[in-house]
């Protein structure tokens, strides 16, 4: 998570201090949440949540953001969080 707030710069969250790095190199971050999502969109059909499950979800990314993979991440992160706290209130 770290080297990903290193690398990337969205003004926001990401501080892109670390400029030789490049953001086609970086691994999605593996939570609950980013693999629920995942697993539910296709994107991996692994059980462990591990390594090669986060790199596997990263490939999927790319093929939609080629340039910088992890621009899902916030995406799938924010939905799982969502549908957690709504199933919480069922």
């Amino acid at each position: 998570m770290m080297r990903r707030w290193m690398v990337r710069d969205d003004g926001k969250v990401d501080l892109g201090l670390w400029r030789s790095s490049d953001k086609k190199d970086l691994i999605i971050p593996l939570d609950v949440h980013v693999y629920t999502q995942a697993t539910e969109l296709g994107l991996t059909c692994r059980k462990p949540k591990d390594i090669v499950t986060a790199r596997q979800i990263t490939e999927a990314l790319r093929e939609v953001f080629p340039e910088d993979p992890l621009l899902g991440d916030f995406a799938l992160f924010g939905y799982g969080v969502t549908f957690a706290a709504s199933s919480d209130e069922i």
